[in-house]
């Protein structure tokens, strides 16, 4: 944590605070969001605009600071700031200098300290029972009964009872609410790369998360001939979700693939391996979305991401098709096909996003599907990646197989030549 930087963030709020205090009129009338924005409420009393902008700029500051780590939530540092802008309010003119010093000394000190270890358990769904007691990455999954609770009987009637899968998480945090908040977003992530190791297309039979996908819908229609009037109303309640059963997630984590990736996710961070698992989270969405164009488009992110990193910036079509190729095709031929299929693919996805064309095929959907999640596997059991650490290694890996090839500078046997 970057104290010194905080610490000027502090020194210049509370003398932004004082000048609001010596002229109220003027930081009003200055204020760029008094006449567009509703006003905003803390402590039971309207903020004056000025200070809601100092405040929310420093807030932007500080997060950028403490979001990297993800200790401190948001809206833990939203608190912090406006108690220690209530302080500055409340000191007296005479012992202001003393007064902010103290002030800012004991901020800094608070965003000092270290965070404590937290277990939170979340509610999941989409996982049958019989998962309790297995592990996915940083996950374990318990199952526990839940009777009436008194807090939400009355507010949320409806709220699961019996027995429910939870997902435990042990991780740092400064408190309980950045605890939950932490915790809430590597939940998430795990979810989603596991939606996308058990996609077979999209959208997903299986679906796991926070939210409940797993509900039946309903529908209802009606239809007949102009000339012959309307026919009966017909009604459908279709279930096209199913729970993740316990001996399938078994198996997957046993699996080479799944037990592949359970690993990179609980063990230390490396650039390789966030890049491949950003990879998964961007398939994992696309493999829970209903929408073809939402869901061709997060498979073509999650593709692109991996395949081209951040530092490919020039002759994107044919790096992708070229890399994807080298990656996951088969000889010369396979890579033509494999170039040819993803140059096609992508120019499907380009005309997704700048004309908004609509009507991606089952064909392309598939294929796509297919070469993603073809070229994330790849990645991560085949044995020439087993080593890489970071981002420059793959880029290495993909620039040598773009050089590599016969040597015409050296005589050829019969049987080479054959």
């Amino acid at each position: 944590m970057n104290t010194a930087k905080i610490k000027a963030i502090f020194e210049r709020l509370a003398k932004e605070v004082c000048e609001i205090q010596d002229d109220p009129v003027k930081s009003t009338r200055d204020s760029e969001t008094a006449a567009s924005h509703l006003p905003t409420i803390r402590g039971g009393a309207v903020q004056p605009p000025k200070l809601v902008e100092a405040c929310g700029q420093a807030l932007h500051e500080i997060a950028l600071i403490t979001e990297p780590e993800g200790i401190w939530s948001r809206s833990t540092v939203d608190d912090a700031l406006w108690e220690f802008s209530a302080d500055i309010v409340d000191l007296a003119t005479d012992r202001r200098q003393a007064g902010i010093r103290e002030a800012i000394a004991n901020v800094v000190k608070r965003f000092a300290e270290e965070p404590s270890a937290w277990t939170v358990d979340v509610l999941v769904y989409g996982l049958h029972e019989s998962c309790a007691g297995l592990s996915f990455g940083k996950l374990e999954f318990l199952t526990e009964e839940i009777g009436k609770l008194p807090d939400v009987t009355v507010s949320l009637p409806d709220f699961p009872a019996g027995n429910q899968i939870f997902a435990r998480l042990t991780t740092k945090a400064i408190n309980e609410e950045s605890a939950i908040e932490r915790a809430g977003g590597i939940i998430d992530e795990h979810l989603m790369i596991l939606n996308a190791l058990c996609s077979s297309g999209s959208p997903s039979w299986i679906q796991v998360s926070r939210i409940d996908q797993t509900r039946r819908y309903y529908s209802a229609n009606r239809v007949g001939r102009a000339a012959d009037g309307m026919g009966p109303v017909q009604a459908f309640g279709p279930n096209r979700r199913i729970p993740l059963m316990g001996s399938q997630l078994d198996a997957l984590v046993k699996g080479n693939l799944g037990g592949r990736v359970s690993q990179m996710l609980s063990s230390a961070e490396t650039e390789f391996n966030l890049r491949v698992l950003s990879g998964y989270q961007f398939a994992g969405a696309a493999c829970v979305d209903a929408h073809p164009e939402r869901s061709f488009l997060m498979l073509a992110i999650a593709l692109e991401s991996v395949v081209l990193g951040r530092d490919t910036k020039t002759e994107l079509t044919y790096q992708l098709g070229s890399r994807v190729a080298h990656l996951i095709g088969s000889g010369l031929t396979g890579r033509k096909i494999v170039a040819k299929t993803v140059n096609d693919l992508y120019d499907r996805r380009s005309k997704i996003v700048h004309v908004g064309q609509y009507g991606v095929s089952r064909r392309e959907a598939a294929l796509l599907h297919f070469y993603c999640m073809t070229a994330l596997a790849m990645l991560v059991v085949s044995p020439a990646f087993s080593a890489f650490t970071t981002s420059a290694a793959l880029e290495d890996w993909f620039k040598d197989r773009m050089l590599d090839g016969p040597d015409h500078f050296s005589p050829q046997s019969k049987t080479d030549a054959s």
